[in-house]
């Protein structure tokens, strides 16, 4: 403010959505006496922190007025990178980091239009940076230190806090629960506990930000990906920060059919795959897992509270006044978790319909030597289909063995190193048509060639 003749009409580049608002509020508030004025523009999408909707008919006319020097600060978010030609820039203010020389070249390049192409002499590019060791992934909660972090929260209040958002995750399928017209068969059968997640991944981008919740079914196959995203980024050429949207698309089609399959239950969704796709690409990092306590998992747990209700034969009275009690409890999760009281309660008759034998419980996952020797003649496909951990587990153990000391992929019969496993397929190393059994020591990684020309051998 003090320096408007030096610097002039300015676009702040700023981190995300709520930061976008929040600096034009201070921009405004300390410019009236100074006669400058600043507007934000930013992504048509909702945001799912403030709940601003901004339509790009209101972006072009800010943008308009910028031209026009009506306003003499534009903040925005990654929507002025490229495409729109603002020649009168005379200063950008860069309020965020990047690990991108593409985004940027962009950035400044708001500025530096020159006389030729109508824009100023000089220009002026300011970059903010926050005094921390780690400048490119310091958005990432994982990164900050003790000493940096002030405001402590403790662990109760963190566990609330990571549960209720889970818990905002939870509503659609509780919906699809609630729906009588949608076939949740599959979901019903399995145990309460496995509905409930180990924790979910933490996704703060330019964008939003997004969970993603990880169960027993999803767990080692999240691992996995997480573990091959700096190669996937290589094989699909993502240099900058922003996938391109078909690019986007067959890559989290492959990452689904590499990594996950529609047999798990609960199973993975293509969205939150884009989102960790989206993440990586921008921050370059691993993603914040955040974990449920297993104490905590077997509160929640609507089976145990359906087992009890059961087992003392409680009339309906009493089966209430229990559900009432649990969800008053000081300091209970489950109102928390649940959300929906009316949920809670269809969750609990649910299980009590398993215990009366009215709804068809999973099978096990077998046992015993002699269950286990069956299960071993099976192909690795079928085994997945009906006991997706066992199956998975032997799937990904294959795929971890075959991974060189730079993260690539070697085949077992030629070789050749993959970045990624769109090639590669699990193959028996003495056929099953000849004896060979499902287990891991009789499995390895071939690519496609190869087992062709292995086919039976």
């Amino acid at each position: 403010m003090n320096n408007y003749e030096k610097y002039g009409p300015t676009i702040v580049f700023a981190l995300n959505k709520a930061h976008a608002i929040a600096l034009n509020k201070l921009f405004n508030e300390k410019g009236k006496k100074y006669g400058i004025r600043s507007e934000y523009i930013i992504s048509s999408v909702r945001d799912m922190i403030t709940g601003i909707t901004i339509s790009n008919e209101e972006n072009e006319q800010k943008i308009e007025q910028y031209r026009k020097g009506e306003i003499q600060v534009l903040i925005n978010v990654n929507i002025l990178t490229e495409g729109t030609d603002l020649p009168k820039t005379h200063t950008v203010f860069l309020t965020r980091p990047t690990v991108s020389t593409t985004l940027m070249t962009q950035m400044v390049g708001r500025a530096l239009r020159g006389l030729k192409a109508g824009g100023t002499k000089e220009a002026y590019i300011v970059s903010f940076v926050d005094d921390w060791n780690d400048k490119i992934a310091w958005v990432n909660p994982k990164t900050l230190t003790d000493a940096e972090y002030h405001e402590k929260e403790t662990t109760a209040e963190k566990r609330k806090h990571n549960i209720r958002l889970i818990a905002i995750s939870k509503l659609e399928e509780f919906a699809l629960m609630a729906d009588s017209a949608v076939d949740t068969s599959s979901l019903d059968r399995i145990a309460a506990i496995e509905r409930i997640p180990l924790g979910m991944y933490v996704l703060s981008t330019f964008e939003c930000n997004h969970q993603i919740l990880v169960y027993n079914s999803t767990e080692t196959a999240y691992k996995s990906l997480i573990c091959d995203l700096p190669n996937l980024m290589e094989h699909y050429g993502i240099e900058g920060e922003t996938i391109p949207e078909g690019t986007l698309e067959d890559m989290t089609e492959h990452c689904f059919q590499c990594y996950f399959d529609e047999n798990m239950i609960p199973s993975c969704s293509r969205n939150d795959i884009e989102h960790l796709l989206k993440f990586y690409a921008q921050k370059a990092v691993e993603p914040l897992f955040v974990t449920i306590d297993e104490m905590d998992r077997k509160k929640l747990d609507v089976s145990e509270i359906a087992r009890k209700i059961y087992d003392e034969d409680m009339r309906r009275s009493e089966k209430n006044a229990y559900i009432q009690e649990l969800w008053e409890e000081e300091g209970s999760l489950i109102p928390v978790y649940y959300s929906n009281q009316y949920f809670f309660k269809k969750l609990i008759d649910l299980e009590l319909d398993k215990l009366d034998g009215d709804v068809e419980i999973a099978v096990t996952e077998p046992q015993t030597e002699a269950e286990l020797r069956n299960l071993e003649q099976l192909p690795l496909q079928k085994i997945i289909a009906l006991y997706p951990k066992i199956g998975l587990a032997l799937r990904e153990n294959t795929y971890a063995a075959a991974r060189n000391a730079d993260g690539n992929y070697v085949c077992a019969g030629c070789g050749e190193v993959f970045p990624t496993r769109t090639y590669l397929q699990v193959d028996h190393i003495i056929p099953m048509a000849k004896g060979g059994l499902t287990v891991q020591d009789n499995l390895q990684v071939l690519c496609r060639t190869c087992n062709m020309r292995k086919s039976d051998k």
